[in-house]
């Protein structure tokens, strides 16, 4: 008995649901009092939901999965009247960056220069 389901027609119905439920938000947690002082700390959540299918001659697969991400991203600091937020910085991930872009540079740099070594003396006007 067919129902006029595809896997392509399914994938897309689940895939207009999962999109609805992906989110990023700001959530604080309690207030810690320091003195005259308080400090709330601030996380960003990020779900995420997949799903996936198959088809071949013996049949078909369909498999989703999801992920939950929490991260600290500041503090509201609070002195009497005055509220102010502080990001926190992420040196790893900047680092990292950092190094990525120095390899793929190194990397650029070899090519030119391996390619410059292979060229004839007349290609290079000398």
């Amino acid at each position: 008995m067919h129902h006029g389901l595809t896997v392509d027609s399914v994938t897309r119905a689940l895939g207009r649901r999962i999109r609805a439920h992906r989110s990023t938000q700001l959530h604080f947690g309690p207030p810690h009092h320091v003195g005259d002082t308080t400090i709330i700390p601030v996380a960003e959540t990020r779900m995420r939901l997949g799903v996936g299918a198959a088809v071949g001659a013996t049949g078909g697969a369909l498999a989703g999965g999801g992920a939950l991400r929490v991260e600290p991203v500041g503090v509201i600091t609070v002195r009497g009247e005055r509220a102010d937020y502080t990001p926190i910085r992420d040196q790893t991930r900047r680092v990292l960056l950092g190094l990525a872009v120095a390899a793929l540079l190194l990397g650029l740099l070899v090519r030119l220069a391996a390619g410059r070594a292979g060229e004839s003396p007349d290609a290079r006007g000398g």
